[in-house]
C-alpha cells in the first residue's frame, strides 16, 4: 500500500467496527486483518466471491503472506483516491 492510499483510507474510513471500516456513504471500503485472517476467510465475511482477488486488488504478490493489521481495500469505489498497484505488472 503506498503512502497516499494510506493518507486516503485515513480519511475515507469514517467508522471502525470489527476491523471494517466504512466510507462516509456508510459503504465497507476496507477490513483491517486480525490474527488468523486469510483472504479467503475475508472474502467470505464480506460476500466477495473470491477472497484470493482481494490481494490482487491491494497489490500483494500470491506468494506474499497477509499480515495482522494490515489493511485491505475492499470496495475501491468507496476510497477516494485509491490506486491499483498490479503486483503481477513487471
Amino acid at each position: 500500500m503506498n503512502a497516499s492510499m494510506r493518507c486516503s483510507l485515513t480519511r475515507a474510513c469514517a467508522s471502525s467496527r470489527r476491523g471494517a471500516h466504512s466510507s462516509e456513504d456508510g459503504r465497507i471500503a476496507t477490513h483491517t486483518l486480525a490474527p488468523g485472517d486469510s483472504p479467503e476467510a475475508t472474502g467470505d465475511r464480506f460476500s466477495i466471491g473470491n477472497g484470493l482477488s482481494l490481494t490482487t486488488l491491494n497489490g500483494i504478490p500470491g506468494s506474499t503472506a497477509i499480515q495482522p493489521g494490515q489493511v485491505l481495500v475492499l470496495d475501491p469505489a468507496a476510497v477516494p483516491g485509491f490506486v491499483f498497484d498490479d503486483p503481477y505488472d513487471g
